[in-house]
């Protein structure tokens, strides 16, 4: 039977107060530092923008935070993650608000639809440090915002159902994608008998792109996934290989489909999903591979060559392999 890696689902106190402390310490800072950014540039996509940095970076610190605290269960990894996604909310709307009661004066750029505005503002603890123990109050300056719009597009202010949806939408992203970004670091493989997290990494030779979950585990577990001749394609799949330095029964396999598509401008993008995650190896297919999928690449000549070796000859089946196995002499 194929194994995948579960998780203990272990964790200590010591580890849980780590993780809520430092994270919402740093949800403070970032929820501070956003504000500012979105108060003194009136762009909206760049505002947008500054969204999901936000909540793309309070992820990442989570996901460091889970590694030092050694949080091995993701739900309560991911449940956490959700309340300091709501106290970086809260704490954001607090400094948000403290803003607006400072405003002294709007100063008006630009004209007709490119007309922008900036108020000058100064940040007060004592106002915020109020705010932030007062949420009701909280709530009723933010419904009145609502009727009456902080801030206009185009000329127009924006208020009402449209402005709410926008704060959803604000409110989503800080909230749900530290969670998610905890959530999966909890799941990575970890050596209960070392005390360590497994260390990843992505081989830089690309495999054949696979579809079939199942033919895929029996090649990895076989070290029958050979890469491809060179890193031209612009469909394949990139193996991960996971182990903790310590354990040598801890070796793990991890394979993600990815396409590479270039826009009518010429830049490239990739789109991946996983096909198999943290697939048990034992030692000796893991180095295997690792040796494999980490030797240099041949040049073009070379893999040229080897693709010409690899034409089926007439008579031969043309069925495709799971692995693309190099010739041999």
């Amino acid at each position: 039977m194929t194994q995948f890696y579960q998780p203990s689902n272990r964790f200590s106190a010591g580890g849980v107060a780590l993780y809520l402390l430092g994270g919402i310490a740093a949800a403070a800072v970032l929820a501070l530092a956003y504000v500012y950014a979105v108060w003194y540039i009136p762009l909206i996509y760049v505002n947008f923008l500054a969204t999901i940095g936000f909540g793309l970076v309070l992820g990442v610190v989570l996901s460091r935070l889970v590694k030092a605290g050694k949080l091995r269960n993701p739900r309560l990894a991911g449940g956490l993650g959700l309340l300091v996604g709501l106290m970086a909310e809260y704490i954001q709307w607090a400094v948000y608000l403290t803003l607006i009661i400072n405003t002294t004066d709007v100063n008006e750029f630009g004209s007709g639809a490119r007309q922008m505005s900036i108020a000058s503002t100064s940040f007060s603890p004592d106002v915020f440090l109020t705010i932030l123990a007062h949420p009701g109050g909280m709530f009723s300056v933010m419904s009145e915002l609502a009727g009456t719009g902080s801030w206009s597009i185009f000329g127009i202010q924006v208020s009402g159902i449209f402005l709410v949806a926008v704060w959803l939408i604000e409110a989503a992203i800080i909230v749900a994608m530290p969670a998610l970004s905890a959530h999966t670091a909890a799941q990575a493989p970890f050596s209960e008998q070392c005390g360590e997290w497994a260390q990843e990494e992505a081989m830089t030779r690309r495999a054949p792109m696979l579809t079939n979950a199942d033919e895929a585990a029996t090649a990895l577990l076989g070290a029958e996934l050979y890469p491809l001749p060179h890193n031209a394609d612009p469909v394949f799949c990139r193996l991960k290989l996971y182990a903790t330095p310590n354990d040598t029964n801890c070796r793990f396999a991890s394979l993600e489909q990815v396409r590479i598509e270039v826009d009518n401008k010429g830049k490239e993008s990739e789109k991946t999903s996983d096909l198999l995650s943290y697939l048990a190896l034992s030692p000796e297919a893991y180095e295997t591979l690792r040796e494999r999928f980490s030797a240099p690449l041949p040049d073009m000549a070379e893999a040229v060559t080897a693709e010409e070796q690899e034409l089926p000859q007439e008579g031969q089946s043309t069925e495709p392999s799971v692995a693309a196995q190099p010739q041999t002499a």
